[in-house]
């Protein structure tokens, strides 16, 4: 007899994707994980960095990284995860994660001696690629952890309809195997209210114009100051509201303050 399991009785995981311009905190947004349990970082850009993570009080103890070593040893990393789930698998960037796996697949199309020779990326490489990309995405998704990821923006244009829309960087087949897996796609940008001040890191939840975004957890609202794993997480489980998040309120105030600023600029102009 098939074993099936109540709703109500599953773990919690979120799966998670934030996308946006390089600087845009992707990277540290995900990283925070780290501070609730142990969490492996597939690190293909190799951006991940102990004293980067240290200012935002991020236990770089707690992470594991993996560097790129070719398919079947990213393979062999999904069967480990699924053996022995941490409490989060963060993929950055599957932007960069594919342009890897492209390379391997037109590498290994070159060393197999075949009739296709041709030096540059071909048509049969980025199916191969795609293909493996796809599965890889289908085993990690089912491991008992959050998983969570990353990638970098890119607007694109519709051959057929000349509909433009920015979202991950990925071939389309695998943006779209992507953002139908995940249950949040956060678009990450910085705000600058005041030159003087810091800048702040916001991140919107939801489709705004041509940029992709959801929340299938309906947890999240619609522009969320500091989008970070903890701070999605507190929202997912209650623990904090819109009206109760205090970073938030900040941002608006600091906001508010120097609009009145620069109304108050303009009045004395004129």
């Amino acid at each position: 007899m098939v074993k099936l399991t109540k709703l109500s009785d599953a773990s919690p995981f979120l799966r998670t994707l934030w996308y946006g311009e390089p600087g845009t905190g992707k990277t540290t947004a995900a990283a925070h994980a780290a501070k609730h349990g142990r969490t492996v970082i597939i690190d293909a850009e190799g951006g991940v960095m102990a004293q980067a993570l240290e200012q935002f009080d991020i236990d770089h103890d707690n992470i594991e990284r993996y560097v790129w070593c070719g398919t079947d040893d990213l393979t062999d990393l999904s069967h480990d995860l699924f053996a022995d789930p941490p409490f989060a698998v963060v993929v950055d960037s599957a932007s960069e994660l594919h342009d890897l796996i492209l390379a391997q697949a037109q590498k290994d199309r070159l060393a197999g001696g075949g009739r296709d020779r041709h030096p540059g990326i071909s048509i049969g490489d980025h199916g191969v690629a795609t293909a493996w990309h796809k599965a890889f995405l289908r085993d990690i998704r089912l491991i008992d952890s959050h998983v969570l990821w990353t990638a970098q923006e890119d607007s694109t244009q519709d051959e057929d309809t000349g509909i433009k829309s920015i979202g991950p960087r990925l071939p389309n087949k695998m943006r779209i195997a992507l953002t139908g897996c995940v249950d949040q796609i956060i678009r990450t940008e910085t705000r600058v209210i005041d030159e003087d001040e810091p800048e702040w890191y916001v991140g919107t939840a939801v489709r705004r114009g041509i940029a992709a975004g959801k929340d299938r957890t309906s947890t999240l609202p619609i522009g969320i100051v500091d989008p970070t794993f903890d701070r999605i997480w507190d929202y997912f489980t209650g623990t904090i509201t819109e009206d109760t998040d205090t970073i938030t309120a900040d941002y608006v105030a600091a906001k508010r303050k120097a609009d009145e600023a620069k109304q108050a600029r303009q009045t004395a102009k004129s």
